[in-house]
């Protein structure tokens, strides 16, 4: 069974700054944690933070409430004699400090967060040969420092963690595909590093979870019932099929002398209800489907009031043997026939195949044996 790492970058697990600083985290880690429960994967699914990122979103949210503090003391001023003078001189920054640290630490075990260790000394004598050559995530102008001990970080987990798959959150183009390359060249596995409002998507087609097919499923299944166009083709070419000489409904389902066959005065069908599975996604947005489609059948005028009595009648039960008494006509109350179709979101649908077709008649058919 497959298992997954997934690594935030610290401008994609810490709160906004229009957040109460004591939420810690985004919704990026929080959304994530309610996915794992709601679909069950926690032995599969492991969130994380390098070290390096832990200490510098701990560090950020400190200078933030820092800031907030600065801006109250301030603020005292213009309210002075009103409060107590000691109202905020109660307060230090050093406390507040050991606060963000607190409530940083008891969140990371609220979330059920790893924390990757820093990269072994072997891994840091790398980071003059790759500052000198630019490798990224280094860059000209000696940027990159706290990112490569981040990619070092991540690496070296993935060398000791051979069994799990990896995706890494972040908005930081520095992490382009040369390291992605590096990671394939390295592990033999691709790295996905994503951006934080493709985390869902992305865990359903690493883990194979079926999530998006289904919402895909659903989309198509709406999409086929508002599509006229689409249904008046359906309609057109099961039409066409039933009138074929040797449709094999007339074997399974002959109904007297060769001139009463009840497909032969079926003069439409009209587009009743689809019901869609998905069999394969062939890219991001294109689907191949199977659609099984009901059809109301409209029958030309019977001279015959008793044979046109039975189109819409009460079901009953009676036997296979007596379908073939005489030369009367059972008329089929619809018919469902299955299609292959090509679901591209956005753009429609095309027909690519045709199926098996079976009536629906007005009675349960019993001691077929």
């Amino acid at each position: 069974m497959k298992k997954l790492k997934v690594i935030f970058d610290n401008n994609s697990h810490i709160a906004g700054k229009g957040k109460p600083i004591l939420e810690i985290f985004s919704n990026n880690v929080i959304n994530l944690k309610k996915f794992i429960s709601k679909n069950n994967i926690n032995e599969r699914v492991s969130s994380c933070f390098t070290e390096i990122i832990k200490e510098e979103g701990i560090k950020e949210l400190q200078r933030r409430v820092i800031a907030r503090y600065h801006d109250v003391k301030k603020s005292a001023e213009a309210i002075k004699g009103i409060v107590p003078e000691d109202f905020i001189s109660e307060l230090n920054e050093g406390e507040l400090k050991n606060k963000i640290e607190e409530q940083y630490d008891l969140k990371l075990k609220e979330n059920n967060i790893e924390i990757i260790p820093l990269p072994s000394e072997a891994k840091i004598l790398e980071l003059s040969e790759r500052a000198l050559d630019y490798i990224p995530p280094f860059e000209i102008g000696d940027k990159g420092f706290k990112d490569t001990l981040i990619w070092l970080s991540i690496l070296e987990d993935a060398e000791k963690n051979k069994d799990f798959d990896y995706i890494f959150v972040t908005g930081d183009k520095i992490f382009n595909d040369r390291v992605k390359n590096e990671f394939k060249a390295k592990l033999g596995k691709n790295i996905h590093i994503i951006l934080p409002e493709l985390i869902e998507e992305s865990l359903d087609e690493v883990l194979d979870l079926g999530i998006g097919l289904e919402k895909a499923r659903e989309e198509a299944t709406k999409a086929l019932k508002l599509d006229e166009s689409l249904q008046r083709k359906l309609e057109k070419v099961a039409l066409e099929e039933l009138a074929q000489p040797t449709n094999a409904l007339s074997l399974i389902f002959y109904s007297g002398g060769e001139n009463n066959k009840w497909e032969s005065k079926v003069v439409n069908l009209i587009f009743k209800d689809a019901n869609i599975s998905i069999k394969n996604k062939t890219s991001a947005d294109t689907f191949e489907i199977e659609a099984t489609i009901s059809f109301k059948p409209k029958y030309e005028k019977s001279e015959n009031e008793a044979d046109q009595s039975l189109y819409g009648a009460t079901r009953s039960n009676i036997t296979v043997m007596s379908m073939y008494n005489g030369d009367r006509i059972y008329y089929p109350i619809s018919l469902k026939k299955t299609f292959d179709l090509t679901y591209k979101k956005g753009k429609g649908f095309d027909i690519t195949g045709s199926g098996k077709m079976y009536p629906d008649f007005p009675f349960t058919i019993n001691n077929f044996y």
